[in-house]
């Protein structure tokens, strides 16, 4: 209010207009009195267009701005070895003797670190969908008191920024403008950023519990949104879904391919106990069936029953595996 107020100020002073009183107050349309000049229009076109050019850089700045300083408190949780098949670091002297000796001699197979089940574990990161309503995270003062925080916790704070902002800059675009065109011309740069550095991130994010965190963060704030009955951010939500669905399906897949018939020799220990594999795959489906609890399965912004069909082939490959393991013992009681 403060900025239109000094464009109101200035605008006046340019054209030698006079202001209604409470003019900030009323829509922009029959503000001024020019003495019998049509310049009301012309006015008001360059008031517009100076409003929607000042707000947008300064909110596209600030949200810059704000994205690279909490990248900076970013801790991954997974990496690109952190896979359903890879052998534990235990068992790396898998089938002992002949061939497969010789092979082990010359292969560099990739070993998991100590507690990999631990990355496909929600624990304290599901308490990020409970947070919602909490204010955004204030990178500073985080970083002064050393705070590390996993990705969706990122895309969490930024984008309660961005649908608060969106939301009294959509009413107030309505209120005095009455034109929802100003808002759309002002936030398309501001949601570019976010929308932008998203993209980017992806392309780096190895982590599926991550990415499926921010699917059902993105369903909330579309709910949020839809509470409010404000409908401004409705194309930059699908766009969001439509990033975030298929690096889910690529990292789910790469999972998938990670327990392919012919590494259960890797995998394979002589010990009759729970085998990492089957720790870890427990771990990774307790955690999606966990963030599918509250959805229908016929939610179409979701796709949970798309969902649903994956974890079944999951687990057929993961039964073939553990077959395959055990036909592997040489002592069949």
């Amino acid at each position: 209010m403060h900025l239109v107020c000094s464009l109101l100020y200035t605008v006046e002073q340019v054209a030698g207009c006079q202001r209604l009183p409470h003019a900030v107050s009323m829509p922009h349309q029959g503000v001024y009195q020019t003495d019998g000049y049509p310049f009301c229009a012309l006015l008001s076109v360059q008031l517009r267009n100076e409003y929607i050019g000042i707000m947008s850089k300064v909110l596209a700045g600030h949200l810059r701005t704000y994205l690279v300083s909490l990248e900076k408190m970013v801790s991954p949780v997974a990496g690109p070895t952190d896979v359903l098949g890879v052998a534990d670091t235990s068992s790396s002297n898998v089938v002992t003797g002949g061939v497969n000796t010789m092979m082990s001699l010359f292969s560099k197979a990739v070993t998991s670190r100590p507690n990999a089940e631990k990355v496909f574990e929600l624990g304290d990161r599901l308490n990020v969908l409970s947070q919602l309503d909490k204010p955004a995270i204030i990178p500073h003062m985080a970083d002064f008191e050393g705070k590390r925080f996993p990705y969706e916790v990122i895309f969490r704070n930024v984008h309660k920024l961005l649908v608060d902002t969106a939301s009294s800059e959509f009413l107030f675009c309505l209120d005095f403008w009455e034109d929802e065109g100003v808002f759309k011309e002002l936030f398309g740069p501001v949601v570019a950023v976010v929308e932008g550095d998203l993209t980017e991130q992806l392309q780096h994010q190895h982590d599926v519990l991550c990415v499926l965190l921010m699917i059902r963060l993105n369903a909330e704030h579309r709910a949020l949104m839809l509470k409010r009955r404000v409908p401004c951010l409705d194309d930059y939500l699908d766009r969001i879904n439509l990033l975030l669905w298929p690096r889910f399906k690529v990292l789910f897949d790469v999972q998938a391919a990670s327990i392919r018939p012919g590494v259960e020799r890797s995998l394979f220990s002589n010990a009759v106990e729970v085998t990492g594999l089957t720790r870890r795959y427990a771990a990774f489906a307790a955690s999606c069936l966990t963030l599918m609890a509250d959805h229908n399965a016929d939610d179409s912004v979701f796709k949970a029953s798309s969902f649903y069909e994956m974890l079944e082939r999951l687990w057929a490959a993961i039964f073939d595996m553990l077959l395959r393991m055990s036909n592997m013992f040489k002592d069949r009681r």
